[in-house]
């Protein structure tokens, strides 16, 4: 299931305190594609404040920006005839750097045009307590980063983040050496990423600072410590956050924001005697919680995890092989509280078993194929139960490979792709809200030996799209999805043996 983003907000602390208190002030920082130009993400920047706000020092940075032209550069910058980077290509200040003047007193009264960087400065207004005070169009190829000083009564707080890319990135290991590969233009840039110990097993990629930003989580084998290796501007950092016993056999570890509050957590079942148990997160550590227990004599097969009442909770769900009742375990404060949602067959052979929201109504349901007949079967989510009708098929005689959930056309609905190995031929069960249509969307060679497929959206333009790499001569290619069709650019080449290839916002 693809992590949720949309809305980050960023809390400072005012300067000089002795005791570290909640400041007066927050960033609330929200984002959508570009109108009207692909490839683009527009942020808007609104400050609250529990004091009036009296000044404010803006300064935003970003490495792939859109390029100014006059027409915006006189509307915009009026009050000081600032002409800033007048079609010059040389210039890496947004075009879309607008603040807000219409029908309002904020004005800028100093601004400052560097190669990547926009500073303004803001006076003389009327005080306020909240107010939307920019808004920036940058590409998704690029990172990010801003600092807001912001002057009140109490003293001046700083407010600074950086933001990631909107495309995803792909993260890899060659022994303990992890790099991470950006697409930029039309190739993957490949940089080392950072340098990990032995005894480690990955878990994947989450976000589990709420930063906006992936981070790598896996657990040493040995001391049975979580591992998290994350990001900053001085490089990247491998941190001990917590530890399960290294003496039990867990199953079903996965990743889940189990209480909403936008930071991943893992959670993982003790095989012996059925214990759920939860690696909350901080933001800079895991707190082990009990959430409850399943039968450990119960073949529980296809165990996932998604929020199936929308209520911003990850939940978990899985299917009892012998009677085929599908088990749901809502997340509440205090574990979670399980109980049977639905029937499937047991005379079906059920197979590619996963959780998305396939009708668009902000609930995961419960996706599943017969191998015994190709038909595809969705579990749709009431919040309270599963509601189950076939929604398609496939030919069970055909040699499907690569299957994967996705998103082809940013819909909000989850679809599915797989792909004919005999011919090479990428298909699509693309979702109506009640039912699959079938539609072929593009090709890859046949011929070819495609290793590490995943669903990654590269460009960042809301729609997911396919990577995957020839396994004989290390090259990536992407199936770009258009909402109609997969159009395959080739992004590289990478040499040498890889493991554990993820895919994320690193």
């Amino acid at each position: 299931m693809a992590i949720k983003r949309g809305t980050f907000r960023h809390s400072s602390r005012l300067e000089g305190l002795e005791q570290r208190v909640l400041l007066a002030a927050d960033v609330l920082v929200s984002h959508e594609p570009a109108a009207n130009i692909p490839g683009y993400t527009t942020y808007l920047f609104e400050i609250e404040s529990t004091e009036p706000v009296l000044e404010i020092n803006a300064r935003i940075r970003s490495g792939s920006v859109r390029q100014v032209n006059s027409r915006h550069v006189d509307s915009i910058f009026q009050d000081n005839n600032d002409r800033l980077g007048t079609r010059r290509e040389s210039i890496a200040v947004d075009s879309q750097f607008l603040f807000h003047t219409e029908d309002d007193d904020l004005s800028i009264v100093k601004s400052r045009e560097s190669r990547r960087e926009l500073s303004a400065q803001f006076t003389g207004f009327t005080p306020f307590h909240q107010r939307e005070v920019a808004q920036v169009t940058v590409e998704n190829t690029g990172s990010m980063s801003y600092s807001f000083e912001i002057t009140t009564a109490s003293g001046t707080e700083t407010i600074e983040k950086e933001l990631a890319s909107r495309c995803d990135a792909i993260l890899a290991r060659q022994g303990n050496q992890w790099y991470v590969a950006r697409l930029t233009g039309k190739r993957l840039q490949t940089q080392k990423w950072s340098t990990t110990d032995a005894h480690l097993e990955w878990l994947g990629a989450a976000d589990v600072d709420a930063d906006g930003v992936d981070e790598l989580v896996g657990r040493n084998t040995v001391s049975g410590e979580w591992i998290v290796s994350r990001s900053s501007k001085g490089g990247t950092s491998q941190e001990v956050w917590g530890q399960w016993s290294a003496g039990v056999e867990w199953v079903d570890v996965n990743l889940a924001d189990i209480n909403g509050d936008g930071r991943q957590d893992v959670i993982g079942r003790v095989a012996h005697n059925g214990s759920w148990w939860a690696a909350v997160s901080t933001g800079n550590g895991f707190q082990n919680q009990p959430r409850g227990r399943w039968a450990a004599n119960v073949d529980w097969s296809d165990v996932r995890v998604g929020d199936m009442n929308g209520d911003g909770r990850d939940d978990i769900v899985g299917r009892v092989e012998s009677n085929g009742s599908i088990w749901v375990g809502l997340s509440t404060d205090f574990g979670f509280s399980s109980r049977v949602w639905g029937h499937w067959r047991t005379d079906a052979d059920w197979g590619f078993v996963e959780v998305g929201d396939a009708d668009g109504d902000g609930r995961d349901d419960l996706i599943g194929r017969n191998y015994n007949n190709g038909g595809w079967m969705v579990g749709r989510s009431t919040g309270s139960r599963f509601i189950s009708h076939g929604w398609g098929k496939w030919s069970r005689f055909q040699p499907w490979v690569d299957f994967q959930l996705a998103d082809l056309n940013g819909d909000g609905r989850i679809d599915i792709v797989a792909r004919l190995k005999h011919n090479g031929q990428w298909f699509a069960l693309e979702s109506q809200g009640d039912h699959f249509t079938t539609s072929r969307r593009g090709r890859w060679s046949s011929r070819v030996d495609w290793v590490d497929v995943q669903i990654a959206d590269v460009n960042g333009d809301g729609r997911d799209d396919i990577v995957g790499r020839n396994r004989k001569n290390g090259k990536w290619i992407a199936a770009i999805s258009n909402g109609r069709t997969l159009n395959n650019v080739n992004l590289g080449r990478w040499a040498g043996k890889w493991a554990d290839t993820l895919v994320g916002r690193f």
